[in-house]
């Protein structure tokens, strides 16, 4: 069963949380016997984080996540590429996690993958597709060796067993705008049941704000649909994503 909240609160920063929705979705009794054998922990739960951004080419979000995380994330010390499988498309990617003491850092390498979302302008499978969005997909691997100067109890690995990002561009307003949703369930190491249910929530609108943020601190001007975008594999439209 999924438990919808809707916040209604101003953050910090007097961010207005205009369109926010944030979801938690709590595993059957099945999966959590299911759970117990792999790398997650039974009580883990699948948050799910959407805000809206004023930005109108989706391309440019998605870049912003897949390439510049550094940036943006406070919470990421490093990221990197370990192995390109296809070029800019699949890719596993190694990322360092921030962490207060006494907690140490932590890494994870993921298995992701970008891909383009289209619609077909008329019924004619010959007709013009239009981009309506752009999704990421990632989980986590085992792949590689620990950093050697880095003992593995010291740099315990946290588990993503989703990690994936939506995003929408809607026109159905008088200025066409993005939704982000974030879909996450993970591992971090070292917390709580409580620390989970109190915090992760807070954590992903902390991400999804944070992303927001980066292009008004840049002035990066609102690029149409008409700019060249990436060269992705493209995919019809559907209905859910998970």
């Amino acid at each position: 069963m999924v438990g919808v909240y809707f916040l209604d609160f101003i953050s910090g920063q007097g961010e207005a949380l205009t369109g926010f929705e944030i979801s938690i979705s709590k595993p059957t009794k099945t999966s959590n016997q299911h759970d117990v054998s792999g790398p997650s922990s039974p009580f883990l739960r699948t948050w799910r984080c959407t805000l809206l951004f004023p930005v109108e080419n989706p391309h440019l979000i998605a870049d912003k996540y897949w390439n510049d995380r550094v940036s943006w994330d406070e919470s990421v010390l490093r990221s990197e590429v370990m192995e390109e499988l296809i070029s800019d498309r699949v890719q596993i990617h190694r990322i360092l996690f921030n962490a207060l003491p006494p907690q140490p850092a932590r890494e994870s390498r993921l298995l992701r993958g970008r891909q383009i979302l289209v619609k077909t302008k008329g019924a004619d499978s010959d007709a013009d597709e239009l981009v309506v969005g752009v999704a990421i997909v990632s989980t986590s691997v085992n792949h590689g060796v620990v950093v050697p100067e880095v003992p593995q109890e010291l740099l315990p690995s946290a588990h993503f067993t989703k990690e994936h990002l939506l995003i929408e561009r809607i026109t159905d307003h008088s200025r066409p705008f993005c939704r982000v949703t974030l879909i996450s369930e993970a591992d971090i190491k070292g917390f709580s049941q409580e620390w989970y249910t109190n915090q992760w929530g807070h954590y992903l609108l902390r991400r999804l704000l944070a992303l927001r943020h980066s292009f008004a601190q840049h002035s990066e001007p609102v690029q149409g649909l008409n700019s060249s975008p990436p060269s992705l594999p493209a995919a019809k439209q559907t209905e859910s994503f998970a």
